[in-house]
């Protein structure tokens, strides 16, 4: 629940003490729709960095059954489009530490990409 520098001594900075992913599908004869929510607590401020405030992200996804062999699907990740949040913005950034000036991306929990589309096809032979 709180997050520090690598050089903190703490063993786990930066770790979630809990995340939520959760899925809800709907179907309809052949056509299903879904979502899939990702929740990320706030972290605390640790000892050398600021925290981060709770961060949602959305995922929304499709498919279609034209056959029994043959499924489309479309989706849109990053739905609604969130940023990633930034931490440590101090002025006195190390490098080695993977801090920059300015303040840090964590794109390990955060989505840097932001909104995408995918469509594709699932077919059995």
């Amino acid at each position: 629940g709180t997050f520090a520098a690598p050089d903190s001594g703490l063993s786990n900075a930066g770790a979630y003490r809990w995340k939520l992913l959760s899925n809800v599908n709907y179907a309809v004869d052949a056509f299903t729709v879904g979502i899939q929510w990702q929740h990320l607590p706030k972290i605390a401020s640790g000892n050398t960095n600021t925290g981060y405030p709770a961060y949602d992200l959305f995922n929304l996804n499709s498919s279609y059954a034209v056959t029994d062999s043959v499924t489309f699907r479309f989706g849109v990740d990053n739905l609604f489009n969130r940023a990633p949040v930034f931490g440590n913005a101090s002025t006195t950034a190390n490098p080695a530490f993977f801090q920059l000036s300015g303040g840090g991306l964590n794109v390990n929990n955060y989505d840097a990409l932001g909104r995408r589309f995918y469509i594709g096809a699932n077919m059995r032979f």
